[in-house]
């Protein structure tokens, strides 16, 4: 029926508690405005587009956080869809 936070509710109201880790889009709950409300402000100004072809201010922002909090002299950051295509990416 809904879910809210880590807890989802079926059709009866009874709760279950998402343990679901899998899904990157619910590791940090369910509704969570802080999210949410990003990712409304960048479907409103781009859905989507290919990230080998195209950038975009918040990746290009999260780029530049990664190479002053990280160790090491990171010059490039290559961002992917998930952890196989991560790893795919590193071993090439």
């Amino acid at each position: 029926q809904y879910a809210k936070g880590s807890w989802i509710v079926d059709h009866s109201g009874k709760r279950y508690l998402d343990g679901c880790s899998g899904a990157v889009t619910c590791n940090l709950g369910h509704g969570v405005q802080e999210v949410i409300e990003p990712l409304k402000e960048q479907l409103d100004a781009v859905s989507f587009v290919y990230r080998s072809q195209f950038t975009s201010e918040p990746a290009e922002q999260l780029a530049e956080l990664l190479a002053e909090w990280l160790p090491g002299d990171l010059n490039w950051s290559f961002f992917v869809n998930s952890g196989s295509e991560a790893v795919e990416t590193a071993m090439k």
